[in-house]
């Protein structure tokens, strides 16, 4: 493995988690730079197929054929660039006769698979990626998903975007069972105007007792150690809850080391169906990396695996991070990454809360 493909998984690996730690063990010895503004356009010329960003409204239906009842919606999105300019990050607020849920999706350029990609976290923390082939004839991006495997399941999903214009755009969705079609959605996305991303002060709060372990809201400042001879990296970012205080967001930047300048991305979410917790991790290529996390009550530690990392060069690369929560405003992990079994990469760090 080369040296930028270790560097790369190694800032995966950082910023995993957000929260307490052990005792404190490090100290700031200069002020840290700012961090950069939010991007307000697409670094990436993949990303003009997209819709603008700003704020959005839907209109739309549920069908269910096989009971043959129908479900009228409204929601309103609020879209804006993320990871540097590299992923368009949409939060959407749904209105329904049942009540409302949040939702966050993030659209992007995976450069591996030279595909567009999109990823949706649902109102229940089930996190779902698609691969998307863009039709510039008829101006329509046929998604297919990749993760979780469809088998899992137990359905095919069918889900299409047509963009006519920049400003408006129509979402075709279909879940089906064999021949069977178990439901349907239809929506019709108009854009109203533009909107600031959100503001660095906009932490949110945790929507659930259960997310509470994933982490505290805040600016941080972290550094990372990995191998005998202590090669290290810093990186600074913002933690928020997004989604209705769904999801745990993290947007930021390694300010030194190897990789400086590189943007970082994750959020964190926890699974309410399956009782499991989820994150995903942006890689600079676009691959993203599915860990699920388990809580450790005893140990007073949460416990990530990730069987492939997407992000890495090599296809049988695999993952396992431990954090520790003892303190607020600080914590403290290890990591281990393993190819056809062998440990390839191991180290620790440690992040402390900066709050501007």
């Amino acid at each position: 493995m080369r040296k930028g493909e270790r560097l790369g998984l190694v800032i995966g690996l950082a910023v995993v988690g957000l929260g307490v730690g052990t005792a404190m063990v490090w100290q700031i010895q200069n002020a840290e730079p700012p961090l950069p503004p939010r991007a307000t356009k697409a670094a990436l010329p993949e990303l003009g197929v997209y819709e603008q960003s700003g704020v959005w409204t839907q209109s739309g239906r549920y069908v269910y054929p096989e009971a043959n009842k129908t479900l009228n919606f409204t929601a309103e999105d609020h879209s804006y660039f993320t990871f540097g300019g590299r992923a368009l990050m949409q939060e959407t607020r749904y209105t329904a006769e049942n009540g409302e849920d949040n939702e966050l999706a993030v659209r992007g350029w995976n450069e591996a698979t030279e595909k567009h990609s999109y990823l949706l976290v649902t109102d229940t923390g089930r996190i779902v990626t698609f691969e998307g082939d863009w039709s510039a004839m008829d101006r329509t991006m046929q998604w297919e998903i990749t993760h979780p495997a469809t088998n899992s399941l137990k359905m095919s999903v069918e889900f299409q975007e047509i963009i006519p214009a920049p400003n408006r755009k129509r979402l075709n969705w279909e879940w089906r069972t064999f021949a069977t079609v178990l439901k349907e959605v239809r929506v019709d996305c108009t854009r109203q105007g533009d909107r600031a991303g959100p503001s660095p002060s906009e932490f949110g709060k945790p929507a659930q007792e259960e997310l509470k372990l994933l982490g505290e809201a805040g600016t941080w400042t972290e550094r990372q150690f990995y191998g005998e001879g202590g090669e290290g990296m810093r990186m600074k970012g913002r933690a928020r809850w997004a989604a209705g205080g769904n999801c745990l967001v993290y947007e930021g930047v390694v300010t030194s080391g190897d990789s400086e300048g590189t943007p970082v991305l994750w959020i964190k979410t926890y699974d309410s169906e399956v009782k499991v917790y989820r994150y995903a991790y942006f890689g600079a290529n676009g691959g993203v990396d599915h860990y699920v996390g388990r809580w450790d009550p005893d140990n007073n530690k949460m416990v990530w695996r990730c069987r492939k990392l997407n992000s890495a060069a090599s296809p049988d690369m695999s993952s396992v991070i431990e954090e520790t929560f003892t303190m607020s405003g600080h914590k403290a992990w290890t990591f281990k990454v393993r190819e056809f079994g062998k440990i390839v990469i191991e180290g620790r760090g440690d992040s402390l809360r900066v709050d501007e």
